[in-house]
């Protein structure tokens, strides 16, 4: 294999992607550790190295490290991201998005894909260590190979090999089950969306036919919003059960103990002590500030994991960063100290307690001894002093302080405490002097604390590998259950508000609608009586002696001419126009209702639907125009025709018999008459024809306000319905979860392997019952009959919840 030619920028680019993940796992810092001795490159490539793991200010950026490689010749691209690739490879993990990442950065540096395939194949085998020339390669030396570095850790995995070796069979065994069923659901996150967009779609298409175009681009506009959202919500659960099953892959093998706490508490000095001195470039001088990722130690079955301070001012989602190694631990040791045992430092148990993971607290006493020579030899001469004194700093205060803290704010009860003295450990770790050694040993109690972790390994270490799998799968699918059912019950809410507030509103429509009905009848009537009793009846007197011909001029002249037209005209749309503000009114009222309900009934996370903005009243702004001029098209001339016809035969007939005024005064009431029988004749069609036309429009209004709220109702349904679907297939998988959970718990309280989850037919009978956080219930007749070896109140400790077996939930 060709020698890869490494330059500075080789060595920043791979610690850029060593800690890609937020970790730093020991084997790639030995690979670079290694690289900076091999090439000998001087001290300020190393503090630049360290200044990255360290995310100093004076950091040099990958922005930076990436433009300057783009300017090297080919062979320095293709060697930086080499090396790179098998940094990424060497945790046995290649995942998605360190593909995706790596496709950008190869295209930034001009390598074709097909020479970046080649590399990641070389670099793959290098890391699997599967090629005996690449182990010697200058690329890979190393100062140490990774068994020496910790030959001489105190954690020794060789006490308790026997056991690592029948966790990863069961671990095995328990990840392979764990992945299928997470991988299922995850199916189901990938295909729901799209399911669900055709079946609003469907919705959209066969029941909007009665909205108009503006309507059908509102309600497509709602359906994208809210499927977005529901989008963002599965995605997110999808990813995090990615996540998930990458990091247990990784972890799969080892029994993994991480060590928490806020900043300086001494976590990266207990990881000095526990590992000899190993981590020693991660030593934090002063005030400084040095764990800003995950660092991982990883040898013989046994992984510790050093994560950054919890809620520590300026840190980079330091919470965010220490609960990602909480689905993978097996035990966590969370760090507090004597001089600062705050509250606060206690808010970060709940989120382990929702994970059900045991805990060992760890209390370092903070007494800086060695500032006086006086102080360190009272210590050596009395190492105990400081756990056995009692007065105002006795141990058993701080002891009782945590105790009260965690009793009064949070749900968690099965936890040990450990007093340690973390500067007497450090300082054994230098001393060369055997009896001095030996006592700062004695004093700083960490023999205490690894006889606890032995004994939790070598009794429990079993049962917390299959507790960290299972509890840490069903802990993300209660989490992602949640996030649907909340964004199921907004959706509920959302559709029974819009409900309740659009039929209030439909009610209201009509109701006002009925009224303005009754208005404009009375005003129409008023209008035509007016008419008749003024105008019709002067038109009679002057008009009862003109022929008939000439009769029907004047009066389609006096119709022409005259204003009922425009009082008819007016009278109609102002109460048109009165109807139309009361309805968008009713419409703008109804939405801020529904923003008020939505807002204050805890679901502002919903999307308001706009419903007062005009556009179930579309149709109401043509109406008026529709209307108007009704009237003359009514008033046909033929029909004054033959009413002139009738005036003069009625003149005729008694002109003989009368007086020449009684004759007038006749022939006037006569075509008055007429005129007003006619007249009324042209009130009833024209009230017909105009209320027909009200009626009809009215009607259209609330249909197609009522179809608009039954299309997003129905649709709103189906969102509902189909995530209580997908909560329950949640729900099913969590049972089938639990019950290989429970067997598990069986055979470790039996301390045999009577339950077997590759071999259904040997669980058929055992029935689990689980509310996560609080209690498991196993019931098997068979429990009766096997003899238990291992007490109900010690398994509790370690399940972190009550057990029931063959027993009734208290």
């Amino acid at each position: 294999m060709e020698s890869l030619v490494v330059i500075p920028q080789t060595l920043y680019f791979a610690t850029y992607i060593a800690l890609a993940d937020n970790r730093l796992y020991d084997k790639e810092w030995h690979r670079i550790e290694g690289l900076l001795q091999s090439q000998g490159f001087d001290e300020e490539v190393r503090n630049n190295v360290l200044s990255i793991i360290m995310d100093r200010a004076d950091k040099i950026t990958l922005e930076e490290t990436v433009e300057e490689l783009k300017n090297m010749p080919m062979i320095v691209r293709e060697a930086a991201v080499s090396m790179g690739l098998q940094i990424a490879y060497e945790d046995g993990n290649f995942g998605e998005k360190e593909n995706v990442a790596f496709q950008g950065i190869r295209t930034q540096l001009g390598i074709e894909k097909k020479r970046f395939e080649v590399l990641c194949k070389t670099a793959e085998m290098i890391a699997q260590g599967t090629q005996d020339d690449m182990k010697e390669d200058r690329i890979i030396i190393r100062s140490k190979s990774l068994y020496e570095r910790y030959e001489h850790c105190l954690l020794s995995a060789d006490l308790y090999s026997n056991v690592i070796k029948e966790m990863a069979v069961i671990a095995k065994e328990d990840i392979a089950y764990t992945t299928k069923k997470v991988e299922e659901i995850e199916q189901e996150y990938r295909v729901y969306p799209q399911q669900l967009k055709k079946k609003t779609n469907k919705i959209l298409a066969t029941q909007s036919h009665k909205n108009n175009d503006d309507e059908r681009k509102q309600l497509q506009t709602t359906f994208n919003d809210l499927l977005e959202t529901i989008n963002n919500c599965v995605n997110n659960a999808e990813e995090n059960m990615s996540v998930l099953r990458e990091r247990q892959a990784v972890a799969s093998e080892s029994f993994t103990i991480s060590f928490m706490g806020r900043t300086k508490a001494g976590k990266s000095t207990l990881h000095s002590v526990l590992l000899g001195g190993l981590n020693s470039d991660f030593i934090g001088r002063g005030a400084e500030r040095t764990t800003r990722y995950n660092y991982i130690y990883d040898f013989q079955g046994m992984r510790i994991i050093d994560t950054p301070g919890i809620g520590a001012p300026g840190g980079k989602n330091d919470t965010e960063i220490a609960k990602e190694v909480a689905d993978e631990s097996d035990l966590i040791c969370y760090v507090v100290t004597t001089d600062s045992i705050q509250e606060t430092e206690f808010d970060f148990l709940r989120h382990l307690k929702e994970r059900n993971k045991p805990v060992i607290i760890l209390l370092n006493k903070k007494d800086n001894f060695v500032r006086s020579e006086k102080k360190y030899q009272a210590f050596l001469d009395n190492p105990l002093d400081w756990y056995d004194r009692d007065g105002e700093d006795a141990i058993q205060g701080h002891i009782d302080r945590i105790n009260t803290y965690v009793s009064l704010n949070h749900d968690f009860h099965n936890y040990s405490i450990v007093p340690v003295h973390l500067l007497a450990a450090k300082l054994a770790l230098k001393e060369t002097e055997l009896k001095k050694k030996e006592k700062l040993l004695l004093g700083s109690r960490i023999n205490v604390f690894l006889k606890k972790l032995s004994d939790r390994i070598s009794s429990n270490g079993k049962i917390q590998r299959s507790q960290t799998i299972y509890n840490s799968a069903i802990y993300h699918l209660e989490e992602d259950k949640k996030a649907l059912q909340d964004q199921s019950k907004s959706i509920s809410c959302l559709r029974d508000e819009i409900k309740n507030t659009s039929d209030e509103a439909l009610n209201k429509i009509r109701r006002y609608g009925e009224t303005k009905r009754n208005d404009f009848i009375t005003s129409f009537n008023s209008t035509f009586d007016a008419f008749l009793k003024e105008d019709v009846r002067k038109f009679a007197n002057e008009h009862f002696d003109t022929d008939k011909k000439q009769l029907n001029e004047e009066w389609k002249l006096f119709l022409a001419q005259g204003d009922l037209e425009k009082k008819l005209e007016l009278s109609y749309s102002g109460h048109w126009e009165l109807y139309q503000r009361k309805v968008q009114d009713i419409l703008l009222d109804a939405e801020e209702d529904l923003k008020f309900n939505l807002e204050f009934g805890n679901l502002s996370n919903v999307h308001v639907i706009k419903i007062g903005e005009g556009k179930f009243i579309v149709q109401l702004l043509g109406v008026l125009t529709s209307l108007v001029g009704a009237f003359l098209a009514l008033s046909n001339p033929v029909m004054w025709i033959i009413s002139g016809v009738s005036v003069l035969a009625t003149l005729i007939g008694g002109f003989f018999m009368k007086s020449k005024d009684q004759l007038i005064d006749a022939a006037k009431g006569n075509l008055y008459d007429l005129l007003v029988e006619n007249v009324n004749r042209m009130r009833e069609m024209n009230l017909e024809t105009l209320l027909k036309k009200y009626d009809n429009a009215r009607k259209n209004i609330c249909e197609q306000f009522d179809s608009f709220n039954k299309v997003l109702c129905s649709s709103l349904s189906t969102i509902h319905q189909d995530l209580e679907n997908l909560c329950e297939h949640i729900s099913e998988t969590e049972k089938e979860l639990n019950k290989s959970y429970g067997a598990r718990i069986a055979n470790y309280m039996m301390n045999t392997d009577f339950y077997r989850i590759n071999e259904p037919k040997t669980m058929l009978e055992l029935v689990v019952k689980r509310v996560y956080k609080q209690h498991i219930q196993l019931l098997d007749k068979r429990l009766y009959i096997q003899p238990m070896y291992v007490p109900k109140e010690d398994a509790e400790d370690i399940l972190q919840e009550r057990l029931y077996m063959n027993e009734e939930v208290e």
